[in-house]
């Protein structure tokens, strides 16, 4: 049985006296005589990020508006601070941590003290994204006639990019190297296929030279889309089944077409390609040949190839239902045949065929997908 880690017990007493005086300080119109009335327990809490080695962890406790930054191996808070509100924390380290809430400054802090390495007063936040090496943060900001997206030194605070973009810019994320950054504009009322999310605009930003190498705008009809783990493909999908792959180094793209458009992800070597909402069919990226066909029924939300990209891990919610299960599917011709062998009876096989076709050789796949699978090891 899993025994947890630590106990993060949000037990202090809230200090009502300090809250009420708060709340008089920063509520502008108070209906006269109004009472507070003190709640019977803490408050709700809410975990805001763990550090990369899983020994911190940062909460944040709605009744008495503190952050916490936790030690996991103790169990005791070492650092707590008083905000306005519910802040964006990330750890980039054990010891340095980016915090920023809304409207709030962009700030890097280092631990145990919350000592301040260098702030930034850059107004309404969209959304922030940070590159796994923690080397680089981004930062869609609301101006007052338009959206800019920000990326900063995380060392310095320096600016490295500056580029006006979408008004309705909403999303960020980075690949995997940190070379290249997708901002995304999510639009429409109505979702483009049932289930799926809205319609997706999206520029690819090759984040060192500060140039766009990929765009896709609002009447491509883009309902996902995937960057390889090495950084150099990016793909999306259409709602009218169309799959591109564009190469990043030199813009040159490739297209085909699913009858079955939906999520779409890159194995771990980018030399395959899976999409697909209730069937999943796989790609040879370089060529988009299609490689496999798996229908596995329901609503496909999420797709992930394992680390060996022999397995397909799929999120598979049943139609109409809000509940889903996270499936590993076998996609390789000779994977599925082997997984058959060791599912069927085969001296019944055997018999039935020497029944039915006395005349035939029994053919025998599966001594040949015994065979495969042990050389392969």
């Amino acid at each position: 049985s899993s025994k947890p880690l630590a106990i993060l017990p949000h037990d202090d007493p809230v200090d009502w006296d300090v809250l009420r005086a708060r709340l008089a300080a920063t509520v502008k119109e108070r209906v006269e005589g109004a009472t507070y009335t003190r709640m019977r327990f803490q408050g709700s809490v809410e975990t805001l990020d763990m550090s990369p080695s899983g020994r911190r962890v940062a909460t944040f406790r709605g009744a008495d508006q503190t952050l916490r930054v936790w030690d996991i191996e103790s169990g005791r808070v070492f650092y707590r601070d008083l905000v306005k509100s519910q802040p964006y924390v990330r750890f980039l380290s054990d010891a340095i941590f980016l915090m920023s809430d809304t409207r709030g400054p962009l700030s890097i802090r280092q631990l145990p003290a919350g000592t301040v390495l260098w702030s930034r007063d850059i107004g309404d936040i969209r959304a922030i994204a940070v590159t796994r090496d923690a080397a680089r943060i981004a930062a869609l900001i609301k101006g007052a006639g338009d959206v800019s997206l920000h990326v900063f030194d995380a060392a310095t605070g320096n600016v490295t990019l500056e580029q006006t973009v979408d008004p309705a810019a909403d999303g960020l994320q980075f690949d995997m190297p940190g070379h290249h950054l997708t901002v995304t504009s999510h639009f429409g009322a109505q979702q483009l296929l049932a289930g799926l999310p809205r319609g997706i605009a999206a520029t690819v930003w090759d984040v060192a030279v500060g140039r766009s190498v990929v765009s896709l705008p609002r009447d491509a009809g883009t309902i996902a889309f995937d960057t390889s783990r090495d950084g150099r493909q990016f793909a999306a999908v259409a709602s009218n089944g169309e799959v591109r792959v564009w190469d990043l180094a030199t813009g040159a793209s490739r297209r085909a077409v699913t009858a079955d458009p939906g999520p779409v992800a890159f194995s771990a070597d980018g030399r395959w390609l899976v999409a697909g909402f209730h069937s999943l069919r796989v790609f040879d990226s370089a060529t988009l040949t299609p490689a496999a066909q798996l229908d596995i029924g329901g609503e496909i939300h999420a797709l992930e190839f394992d680390a060996d990209d022999a397995s397909i891990s799929a999120l598979r919610v049943e139609d109409g239902s809000r509940i889903g299960v996270i499936e590993r599917h076998r996609w390789k011709a000779a994977d599925l045949l082997a997984d058959a062998c060791r599912r069927v009876p085969m001296d019944v096989a055997v018999r039935q065929w020497l029944r039915l076709l006395p005349d035939q050789a029994v053919p025998r796949p599966c001594e040949k997908a015994v065979a495969t699978k042990a050389s392969a090891r």
